[in-house]
């Protein structure tokens, strides 16, 4: 469960042998205070890991409890292999807390092959000799791993005055975290002077602080002079700790003295942009992303200046679109997480695209559950157009909608309720008509329906928010738990017989899309201003007394008519993206 890992004696400070300090036994989330287990799940991404975060509740998901405190998501930490004290959550707390910075903080059970830790050939402030990672292929060795955010990993660099933050590939180094993820990239924070070793000899494992103090005194002579023939390792620390001269004369015996060995990282990139969590590809193992051969591809997001028209988006490299025929339409389904029927997207292509990538708006992402780095599948498909509606009217603006079962008031009605957000995002009102698409059929022709939207009552919503929770093998499964997606998509509730004429009867948390019916709001435009018209037109015929003159004014009426009520579609249903 949760525990305080030692938050409140982060004494290294006054009890330098006692570094790096307590280190927890499995990975966790640094909260308040408390350090709560954290459970990454298998082949999913670390925003999907389950956190004991409130106590009224068992789990939550790493990216709700981020959200939750108001801090930076994981797809914009960066990914740290904590080395020495840095692995332990009171010393890191400690430090952020020293320059008001921000304390939230993930830690990652990992292991990480071609690397092991080793000691640093200097003497800290403190007064303890510290760790350093040393490059060394073949060597497996168990880690934390971190996830900073840019303030965090700022302050960081500012208290780490005798390390440099390298970035560190899989190539070199391969990391691999608990559940499963292996990262293709990670930062690691690199000694400036080199690690402790023999001359002539291997770089020294990392040891308790008597020891290693007893193995310096009997190897490097030059240190022992330093230190004199006290036995006592802790009195030698304090005085350490009391004379920055000592401490520098020590560091500049090592290296004199051939005991301050490269430890293998130093010509690295210093660490970057790459480092960030978003940005890093992972797989889980080593065949195709999730396991999973064939079509699968990279999830990515797209770009936020991408012209959309109105519909959810993907873009493919040009190669890849013509892979899969060129469609103007595919559906969108998740590897990693439920397998929820397709979402329907529109593909639009760029030669920036990197092969085996998809870009995914974010709306998809989350309607479909899906992490950044995950991986998605794409079936082409067919939706109904209508190019000359979309030139005389407006052009379709689709929102994406999580379907809910009805409540008992509009069961076996061919009736929606949505969201009073939703029903203005889509730019109708309650009542009106709506066209809803749902899963594509056995053809791949994504089936259509319409029907009268209404504005969901609180009541209603308010019940079904409290009756949801749990996975998708619960009555009411709600996106958070299920998905790991919060805040969700605007509800639509529907009953069974639209639900299975949509394709998505018996699959809880399925999303469509919809849009406004245009025939249905142009015959009420033109009901409205009907009456106007007439008016305007026995007006007209009351002082014109030529009937090509009447034909002529009513047609310039006619057309003004529909001027007007065409830039009255296009205002309120079109929306430039």
């Amino acid at each position: 469960m949760t525990e305080t890992v030692g938050l409140d004696a982060d004494n290294l400070a006054l009890r330098p042998w006692d570094y790096p300090g307590k280190l927890p036994s499995h990975s966790g989330l640094l909260h308040e205070g408390v350090f709560r287990r954290l459970s990454p799940r298998q082949g999913r991404r670390l925003g999907q890991a389950g956190v004991e975060f409130r106590t009224e509740r068992r789990w939550d998901t790493l990216n709700y409890a981020l959200l939750f405190s108001n801090v930076a998501a994981v797809d914009n930490r960066y990914l740290v292999v904590a080395i020495g004290s840095n692995a332990s959550p009171a010393v890191m707390r400690r430090k952020f807390a020293n320059e008001n910075v921000d304390t939230v903080l993930p830690f990652v059970k990992a292991r990480v092959t071609g690397l092991r830790v080793g000691h640093s050939a200097h003497i800290s402030t403190p007064g303890y000799v510290a760790a350093t990672p040393i490059l060394e292929p073949g060597s497996e060795t168990s880690v934390l791993v971190s996830l900073l955010d840019h303030e965090q990993i700022e302050c960081l660099d500012r208290t780490e005055p005798n390390y440099v933050r390298r970035y560190v590939a899989a190539d070199m180094c391969r990391l691999q975290l608990d559940g499963g993820e292996r990262p293709s990239s990670f930062l690691l924070y690199v000694s400036k002077w080199g690690a402790l070793a023999p001359p002539k000899a291997a770089p020294l494992a990392l040891k308790r602080q008597e020891e290693i103090f007893a193995e310096l005194r009997r190897g490097c002579a030059a240190f022992s002079r330093l230190v004199g023939s006290d036995g006592d390792y802790k009195a030698v620390m304090s005085r350490l700790a009391a004379d920055p001269n000592s401490r520098r004369t020590a560091r500049e015996a090592f290296r004199a003295a051939g005991w301050a060995s490269p430890g293998g990282f130093e010509e690295l990139e210093q660490g970057n942009e790459h480092g960030r969590y978003g940005l890093v590809a992972s797989r889980w193992s080593d065949e195709e992303p999730h396991a999973v051969a064939g079509d699968a591809l990279v999830c990515l997001p797209t770009a936020d200046a991408l012209e959309r028209h109105g519909e959810q988006c993907v873009t493919l490299h040009p190669i890849e679109f013509e892979r899969r025929g060129s469609p103007s339409h595919v559906g969108v389904q998740s590897v990693s997480g439920p397998r929820l029927p397709p979402a329907p997207a529109r593909v639009t292509t760029s030669d920036t695209q990197p092969l085996g990538t998809v870009a995914v708006d974010q709306v998809l992402r989350n309607a479909l559950g899906v992490e950044v780095q995950e991986s998605v599948l794409l079936e082409p498909i067919r939706v109904t157009t209508t190019p000359l509606a979309d030139l005389l009217l407006s052009r379709p603006h689709y929102s994406m909608l999580r379907v809910q079962p009805a409540d008992l008031a509009t069961v076996e009605q061919n009736v929606g309720l949505l969201s009073p957000i939703g029903l203005s995002i889509l730019g109708v009102e309650s009542g009106d008509e709506i066209v809803i698409q749902g899963a594509p059929d056995d053809s791949g022709r994504v089936r259509e329906t319409r029907m009268l939207a209404y504005a969901a009552p609180d009541e209603i919503t308010d019940r079904r928010d409290r009756l949801s929770g749990g996975a998708l093998h619960s009555r009411f499964p709600s996106a958070r738990d299920a998905l790991g997606v919060y805040p969700d998509l605007p509800w639509l509730f529907l009953d069974s017989a639209s639900r299975a004429e949509l394709g998505i009867y018996g699959q809880k948390l399925s999303v469509v899309r919809a849009r406004a019916s245009r025939r249905f709001q142009l015959t009420r435009e033109f009901r409205e201003l009907l009456l106007l018209l007439a008016l305007a037109f026995i007006g007209v015929a009351a002082v014109v007394e030529s009937s090509v003159m009447r034909i002529l004014l009513l047609c310039v009426l006619l057309v003004g008519t529909a001027t007007v009520v065409r830039s009255r579609l296009k205002n309120r249903l079109e929306f430039e993206r």
